[in-house]
């Protein structure tokens, strides 16, 4: 009996400082696993994004490849949409038009080129319930199986945004900024604050100036948005600017901006009551 590995399946992710997309399983369907067993092929889980697929060939009896094998994607984390953004869609389906709640995303291979491939993806009808039993299905992976081997990786990004820090301050602060004083090899990978007007439409800064209506209230936001990530890794300070020849740390280590709440911090430098 020879044992062969004909393809790997990886999930990555933006978001996870791996790499590695813990929150999602791909789990192949009922009809899949007949076809498995027919043409007798074992599927395996390697950690928790990687999956292979086997060909286990009895002797010398050579058994042909099914034309195409499918996989569901399963959703195992509630936050993963709020950190994930929505796949390109690189082709047009007759299947789309049937609203989101009706739809999932199908991902179908490239052609392998140098034992490596990836996916395009566009919109299809969900299948019935029936056939994944509720569970929260993200999508549909399809592979022709290879004549070689090949690794196939699903990539995923993560939703960017801006971050924004609310600083409610005493008064004798009359200005103060939000500085990335991280360690990084590039320093383009820094991120740049800058001093924002608000007004009654921010719905946040309304809401301090109620609670606080004698506090300084400062709006610090980046310049550009940050993808969001399970561990940011950044080290952000924050400085009184009220003398700019003689600037004061007042915060070494702020609280980084998470897929829990928007990008927003609200920093309170002292009992502003």
């Amino acid at each position: 009996m020879i044992v062969k590995k004909i393809f790997t399946i990886s999930c990555m992710h933006q978001y996870f400082n791996n790499g590695q997309c813990s929150d999602l399983q791909i789990e192949p369907p009922a009809s899949c696993n007949i076809l498995m067993k027919r043409f007798k092929l074992q599927y395996k889980q390697d950690d928790v994004s990687t999956y292979s697929m086997y060909f286990i060939q009895p002797g010398n009896v050579k058994i042909p490849l099914p034309s195409m094998l499918s996989f569901y994607i399963f959703i195992s984390n509630d936050a993963f949409f709020r950190y994930t953004q929505t796949p390109l869609i690189k082709t047009n389906s007759a299947n789309n038009d049937d609203g989101p709640a009706n739809n999932i995303f199908l991902f179908s291979s490239t052609n392998p080129a140098a034992g490596a491939a990836s996916f395009k993806a566009e919109k299809n009808s969900k299948p019935s319930p029936f056939l994944y039993q509720n569970r929260k299905l993200f999508g549909i992976i399809n592979i022709i199986p290879p004549p070689e081997f090949c690794i196939y990786t699903l990539t995923l990004q993560s939703i960017a945004q801006k971050w924004r820090y609310y600083i409610v301050a005493y008064k004798s602060i009359e200005n103060v900024q939000v500085k990335d004083s991280s360690l990084l090899e590039n320093a383009a990978d820094k991120i740049t604050f800058k001093n924002i007007a608000v007004n009654a439409a921010d719905k946040t800064y309304t809401s301090i100036k109620t609670l606080f209506p004698d506090a300084g209230v400062f709006v610090n936001e980046s310049q550009n948005e940050i993808p969001l990530a399970q561990k940011p890794g950044k080290k952000i300070q924050l400085w009184n600017a009220t003398d700019k020849n003689n600037n004061l740390l007042l915060m070494d280590n702020l609280p980084l901006p998470s897929v829990q709440d928007s990008g927003q911090k609200i920093i309170y430098l002292r009992n502003t009551s």
